[in-house]
């Protein structure tokens, strides 16, 4: 990721083997689509991740970023293992609809 980046979702599914790099000062918004990864690997850098729904790490890598992951709304945040660099979490948890 070169450039900014704002996308519906990010699915790494099991057959993807490859890595996807945030390069250094590129921000990312994932909208409500969330983030799902199966495999693979993602290397965080230095700038800021939204992700306007779940983020759910069932296997692969997930290098997180140094700055500040944030995850809007009602979704979930699960990992199974999960390594961190220095970094803030911010888990923003929508009310319930009626």
């Amino acid at each position: 990721m070169n450039a900014a980046v704002s996308v519906a979702g990010i699915s790494l599914n099991s057959s993807f083997s490859g890595t996807i790099t945030q390069a250094t000062g590129i921000s990312v918004t994932v909208g409500t689509g969330g983030w799902a990864q199966r495999a693979g690997t993602f290397a965080g850098s230095n700038a800021n991740i939204t992700i306007g729904n779940s983020l759910l790490i069932y296997a692969g890598t997930y290098q997180a970023t140094s700055a500040i992951l944030r995850i809007n709304g009602g979704g979930h945040l699960f990992w199974l293992v999960l390594f961190f660099k220095q970094m803030a979490v911010h888990y923003i948890l929508a009310a319930p609809t009626p």
